[in-house]
């Protein structure tokens, strides 16, 4: 098996896929609607895809989630895929009278076919604060008329006056006589397969739209199970783990907000031992190395920040992605380790991670030699050129020629050159047909794939 130059997966059974998996279904004109089943075609594009490329590796409820939506009628797969365009859905609750869809004529026998398949459910139990909030504040004055001072201040002060006097389950009712609501029930499947099908969990539903407004091109590339992203289970385990410790990262160093939650100590401090112990193994995988460390840094950023050093350290020193070894560095000078900050910089000079790292490392040494240039400022008058024109008359004052342009330009310039090594089939660099480069482009080892190496390179 493998992928047609339009970026979908070739079988004998290639007939009833969506036509948007091998090309751009259609080209959207923002000032019309797109036409009747287009989200839908896009939704079922990334069910096929999924199940035609990774079905060996889901597990049967996972399998089945995809083959539901598949098996659904028309009208559903239509208000399926409008639903799940609408964030409020996958986070929260929606309106269901705010359901109101050219392309899906039969509202009701949609909604009742998808809570029938259990992919949503209808007036769910939620916490009353966000049922009430589905109103508008006027509508609150209305729903909970007998509320003291419901005609004074914001929706957010009515709220909580509703809240503070009723119980949740009257709260409910109370709204459910007003309005229905609904909730998508499979998010976690639906992540799952947004991760297999762009190969990271941030990309959804709007890439289409991008791609068939002519936003963004992508370049037609062979794609095949053998250089899939997530070869078998276990490695589509590790990184959902990894994505797990990175979400547990944030929530164990939130923003200092008001009113943000701060974990117990102990037990945060606890958390962490245990994130480290996790981390602390190198993987043979070159794409769960990279996120390891990510992870690693960003960990060790965070106990930097609060003073804890040695943790920092530690972090660091099991990252093998820069800055980690920068950031050692200047731990090292802050608490007076010339001779350990000295040991690493020449590390580092000797093998550096990437040319900004060995960059770092020379410029480390000057600065503790010498006092900093001190900084003249100019004010620049009587000219109506732009800052780049005038900074290349003065670069070019004494003579040569300059000109000004954007980075895109030489980018352009060497992609077009090394064409063929930025798209040779490397295991894991192209997972979908919504990349503009390979995932590694910007690794420091690009090079080490063999199907790279050349003389040119």
């Amino acid at each position: 098996m493998s992928i047609s130059q339009g970026g979908g997966w070739e079988s004998e059974e290639r007939s009833h896929l969506p036509q948007s998996l091998f090309a751009p279904s259609v080209r959207l004109d923002p000032r019309r609607p797109p036409p009747a089943g287009y989200y839908a075609d896009n939704l079922l594009t990334v069910i096929e895809t999924v199940l035609e490329g990774y079905g060996d590796i889901l597990t049967d409820e996972e399998r089945d989630f995809g083959l539901r939506i598949r098996a659904l009628a028309p009208q559903a797969q239509r208000l399926l895929a409008r639903l799940l365009g609408r964030v409020s859905v996958r986070d929260g609750a929606i309106r269901e009278d705010s359901l109101d869809y050219a392309d899906v004529a039969d509202l009701s026998g949609a909604l009742a076919e998808l809570a029938s398949c259990g992919l949503i459910e209808r007036c769910p139990t939620m916490p009353a604060g966000a049922v009430v909030g589905l109103l508008t504040r006027l509508e609150m004055q209305r729903v909970f008329w007998d509320v003291d001072g419901a005609r004074k201040g914001t929706k957010t002060d009515h709220l909580e006056r509703i809240l503070a006097v009723n119980p949740p389950v009257f709260c409910r009712w109370r709204v459910r006589r007003f309005v229905g609501w609904l909730r998508f029930t499979q998010s976690a499947f639906l992540d799952l397969y947004r991760l297999l099908f762009f190969g990271e969990g941030s990309n959804d539903l709007t890439t289409f739209v991008l791609r068939d407004l002519g936003v963004h091109r992508y370049e037609r590339v062979n794609l095949a199970r053998e250089t899939r992203a997530f070869p078998d289970r276990e490695t589509l385990g590790m990184f959902l783990d990894l994505v797990a410790a990175d979400d547990e990262v944030r929530t164990l160093f939130p923003m200092r907000v008001p009113d943000c939650e701060v974990p117990d100590e102990t037990d945060r401090q606890t958390a962490i031992a245990d994130l480290v112990r996790r981390l602390w193994v190198p993987l043979d995988n070159r794409m769960l190395e990279r996120r390891r460390c990510r992870v690693l840094n960003r960990l060790g950023r965070n106990l930097e920040r609060e003073g804890d050093f040695d943790g920092a350290l530690a972090c660091y020193g099991r990252s093998a992605l820069v800055p980690a070894r920068e950031r050692r560095m200047r731990i090292l000078h802050r608490l007076g380790d010339g001779e350990g900050v000295e040991s690493l910089r020449a590390a580092v000079l000797d093998s550096p991670w990437a040319a900004l790292e060995a960059d770092f490392a020379r410029r480390f040494a000057r600065r503790f030699r010498r006092r900093a240039a001190p900084v003249e400022d100019r004010v620049i008058t009587g000219s109506a050129a732009g800052i780049e024109a005038q900074a290349l008359a003065h670069l070019t004052s004494e003579g040569g020629v300059g000109w000004h342009l954007e980075n895109h330009l030489p980018m352009g310039v060497f992609a077009l050159a090394y064409w063929s090594w930025l798209f040779a089939p490397v295991e894991g660099a192209f997972v979908n047909a919504f990349q503009t480069g390979p995932v590694d482009l910007y690794w420091p080892d690009f090079f080490n794939a063999p199907e790279r190496i050349s003389e040119e390179t």
